[in-house]
Formats: C-alpha cells, structure tokens, sequence
C-alpha cells in the first residue's frame, strides 16, 4: 500500500478508520478508496495527478562536472607532460 506518496498522512488515516469500520476483513482497495474519498472530501486534488509534489531542487548556472582536461589546460604548472624542448 503505497497511498501515503500521493496523499497526505491525515486522509491515508481517515481512510484506514473508515475501512476499519466496515469490518475487519477489509481489502487495500477498500482502504484506498476511502482515503481517496476523505482526500476529496477535503477539497484536495482529484485523481489527476499527484496530491503532494515536491519541489524541483535548484540547479546550477553552470556545468555540474568538471572537465578535467580543460582544468590542465588552463593551468600550464598541471600539464604532465611538462614544458616543450
């Protein structure tokens, strides 16, 4: 049971306690259903995407890697190969 990724703890709660009170045979899906419902009933999103989204991690300006051959490049002391005879 994977609902408490798309909803929020207090409705994937509210859904348990509903199913809990049909009976104590209850099915996951009768649990989903009900935590949908609470979710809905809430005035959260429907069933078109996701209830709770994370927000993008920020990113850099620039390249996140660095080349390493253009770090010896830029640096003539870093060339292996030492200077030209």
């Amino acid at each position: 049971m994977l609902l408490h990724r798309h909803l929020p703890a207090t409705d994937v709660i509210a859904g348990l306690a509903a199913a809990l009170e049909v009976g104590p045979t209850t099915t996951t899906d009768l649990v989903a259903v009900e935590a949908r419902e609470a979710h809905q009933t809430r005035g959260g999103q429907t069933a078109a995407g996701p209830a709770v989204t994370e927000p993008e991690p920020p990113r850099a300006a620039g390249p996140q890697v660095a080349s390493l051959t253009e770090r010896r490049l830029g640096d003539p002391a870093a060339v292996i190969a030492g200077p030209a005879r």
